[in-house]
């Protein structure tokens, strides 16, 4: 017997002798009332199948679900929830049980999902508010993995008189992601950094040194699921002179724990670095050269690195080793700047590592 939690009647009955299909939006049933003598013949879930057939759209394929015979009622019950929003044919062939019966078909549409926003912006780096003109990178995070699609869309860079700034960013098709699609990485477009280089020299950098920015991220980007963030994020940033500077880690300065504690190792840059290499490719390696385990993050507007160890240090020689590939927000890397022009082979300087050691007692 159907009820009042019956929220949506797709078919009334044609004919007094004729079933009734209706749709349970509540519970997601699919029922044939109306059945008469057809039913005394569809008490097993084989031949229910052949008679209640329910398709997504137009596909040819029969969901599966379970099949309850109560007096002349026919329910199914899908084994995988209904997908929101979506249209649904329903066919009711009594041809196998009942002589003279014609296929009857019916549709309905779910309703749509109730709009719940939890994916934000996390963050943007680099996390400072200053800025050189020839910065190469910014990296975008966010709390839940995103379409991968049409996010740069949605992403705009504009001036302090909400001017767009066109052709800023490297052009790629869907973007720059980590595996789990929750950091967008941008680049600045390098042709318009590097001098000498085409667009450099018709464009000019994107960001003007004394000039200021903001990056918007709007909340028409959707997440992996097709939800809307849940709002819009604004970065603010002001732009100085181009960084032509080489990182120079013999000049960073270290606050070097005590023994027998797990403090923190702390090491200070003297200026900005890339966010994310920063994080990566900085490690601890005791006497022996094995890493140290331990948990590393960025502080600071990105000038610090701060290393927690996963037990307590021991007294000994340690040493920081620097990959060759870390970058300041510019590109410049320990051994060879952005800029550097290649030699006549086309070789250009080695990235290697550097060793800071350090000595706890």
């Amino acid at each position: 017997m159907m009820t009042v939690s019956v929220i949506a009647i797709i078919a009334a009955a044609l004919t007094a002798n004729r079933p009734i299909i209706t749709y349970d939006a509540a519970m997601q049933i699919v029922s044939v009332g109306r059945l008469g003598v057809a039913a005394h013949s569809l008490d097993n879930q084989k031949a229910a199948s052949r008679a209640l057939r329910v398709y997504l759209g137009e596909s040819q394929t029969a969901m599966l679900g379970d099949y309850r015979l109560a007096g002349d009622v026919l329910t199914f019950t899908p084994r995988f929830a209904l997908l929101a929003d979506r249209g649904y044919r329903v066919v009711v062939d009594l041809r196998a049980v009942l002589s003279g019966a014609k296929p009857v078909v019916y549709q309905f549409r779910t309703r749509a999902a109730p709009f719940h926003a939890k994916t934000h912006v996390t963050a943007i780096f680099p996390s400072t508010q200053v800025v050189p003109a020839n910065i190469l990178r910014m990296y975008i995070f966010f709390s839940d993995s995103m379409s991968r699609q049409s996010t740069l869309d949605h992403i705009r860079l504009v001036d302090d008189s909400g001017h767009p700034v066109e052709q800023a960013f490297l052009e790629t098709k869907e973007g720059l992601w980590d595996r789990e699609g929750r950091r967008l990485t941008l680049f600045f477009d390098p042709g318009r950094i590097k001098s000498g280089v085409g667009l450099h020299e018709t464009l000019g950098l994107a960001l003007k040194p004394g000039g200021c920015y903001r990056l918007i991220v709007s909340k028409g980007a959707v997440d992996a699921e097709g939800q809307q963030l849940r709002g819009t994020f604004i970065k603010k940033f002001c732009v100085v002179q181009e960084d032509r500077t080489l990182p120079n880690v013999q000049h960073w300065k270290i606050r070097v724990p005590l023994a027998q504690t797990r403090n923190a190792l702390v090491v200070d840059a003297e200026k900005p670095l890339d966010h994310a290499l920063f994080e990566r490719l900085v490690r601890v390696e005791d006497s022996h050269g094995a890493p140290v385990r331990g948990t590393a993050a960025v502080e600071d507007q990105d000038t610090r690195w701060r290393f927690v160890p996963e037990t307590s240090w021991r007294a000994g020689e340690y040493a920081i080793r620097v990959a060759g590939e870390l970058e300041d927000l510019a590109g410049n890397r320990p051994t060879r700047l952005f800029e550097e022009i290649a030699t006549p082979n086309g070789r250009r300087a080695e990235a290697s590592d550097a060793v800071v050691s350090f000595r706890l007692q």
